[in-house]
């Protein structure tokens, strides 16, 4: 489940059932599931990765000036769920053997065509907390699995 409080969503229901990180203070191991793919492949994806965090700073920045219809332009061209994306996360998903990378791909990528939808309609509060699941989903993701 998740908790939004205001325009903040707590992301508590991702980090395991402790409600703490894999990665948290003490813990000296990393027990996310390691995606198994070919070195060029986990480059390739590491840099598609910095670059959807990389529009997430930019987004943020849209909707802070105000510029809501531009941010929601750029969620769906950069981030949004095309044949494209989905060919992406399947190939990863197929290589690595991890079915759920797929499911959690898609829900990035669909949760960044809701943030548009409500950027579009010129919605700020709407936005912002759209904006705050996508993140979540990201972190989702990287709560799940690593390199």
């Amino acid at each position: 489940y998740l908790i939004v409080v205001g325009s903040f969503v707590s992301a508590s229901a991702f980090a395991g059932e402790s409600g703490h990180s894999h990665m948290s203070a003490g813990n000296t191991t990393d027990d996310r599931t390691e995606l198994k793919l070919p070195a060029p492949l986990k480059v390739k994806q590491k840099a598609m990765m910095r670059k959807h965090l990389g529009t997430v700073g930019e987004l943020t920045g849209l909707v802070a000036e105000g510029d809501l219809k531009g941010a929601g332009k750029m969620a769906r061209q950069r981030l949004g769920w095309t044949p494209v994306e989905a060919e992406q996360c399947s190939k990863v998903s197929k290589m690595s053997g991890e079915d759920d990378f797929m499911t959690f791909g898609m829900a990035l990528h669909k949760q960044a065509d809701a943030f548009a939808d409500a950027a579009e309609k010129g919605d700020a509060s709407a936005a912002l907390s759209e904006l705050s699941l996508l993140i979540v989903k990201c972190n989702a993701c990287h709560e799940r699995f690593r390199h």
